[in-house]
């Protein structure tokens, strides 16, 4: 197996639970009945917390990341946590040098009727908007040598994210 193969199977750390992996086709049917036309990240946030509320009530904060991140640091949720409780807001997220990775977040359950009411009574779409209504902490890591959020997206980007694989010994 090689580290993409591994970093592709992230499951979080050991304060977490297993990943859950939605199907797109079941995700976007599950949508399209709670909210109006595209709703980008913040319906597949709210279909989360949907989840987390139903299947797992004990569970007070769930955890996105976007799938074509393959280098995601193994204490994300630590760090998460950690800079929300500093800054003593609900919400956090990440931020790699100058650039702010908004979908790369820790999520309270308790916020998820807000969040349904800002998507289906005011259309609202971007994730900076609706996160700056509650206040969000952002937890920092350095983007060099290797940014830990870089998306890899095309088979340029593959290649490019083997070739880091292959000389970092702990990514």
């Amino acid at each position: 197996m090689t580290q993409l193969d591994r970093q592709a199977a992230f499951t979080g750390t050991k304060e977490v639970g297993p990943a859950l992996a939605f199907d797109t086709e079941r995700l976007e049917s599950y949508l399209r009945g709670q909210v109006p036309g595209f709703a980008g990240p913040l319906a597949g946030i709210l279909a989360g917390l949907d989840w987390a509320a139903v299947h797992r009530p004990a569970i007070a904060d769930i955890v996105s990341v976007p799938g074509d991140c393959p280098f995601l640091p193994g204490d994300l949720v630590a760090r998460l946590a950690a800079a929300r409780a500093a800054a003593s807001v609900p919400l956090a997220c990440a931020r790699s040098g100058d650039w702010r990775h908004p979908v790369v977040g820790l999520w309270p359950v308790a916020l998820r009727e807000d969040l349904r009411k800002a998507l289906v009574e005011t259309d609202m779409r971007k994730i900076e908007a609706w996160t700056a209504r509650h206040g969000v902490a952002i937890a920092d890591w350095p983007a060099t040598p290797v940014d830990p959020f870089i998306n890899v997206n095309t088979p340029a980007d593959v290649a490019e994210a083997e070739r880091i694989a292959a000389q970092q010994c702990d990514v």
